[in-house]
């Protein structure tokens, strides 16, 4: 039982991770499309990485809401 508490811990920090890995790969198409300036690949990163986010933890909580009905 114990196990699973700790995969549920984990899990908390899942939309994090996939936001930065999303993000990530927002930067490389960005620099390969010519954004040189790291002023707008941060901006970029930053833009991504919250918008990600707040999709990829609501999914989760719907997902979890769903499951539990």
């Amino acid at each position: 039982m114990q196990e699973v508490a700790e995969m549920s811990r984990l899990f908390t920090y899942l939309p994090g991770l996939l936001a930065a890995v999303v993000a990530f790969i927002a930067i490389q198409v960005a620099a390969w499309l010519g954004f040189e300036s790291l002023d707008a690949q941060a901006l970029v990163f930053f833009i991504v990485y919250i918008i990600a986010h707040v999709f990829a933890e609501k999914a989760m909580r719907t997902y979890g809401d769903q499951r539990r009905i």
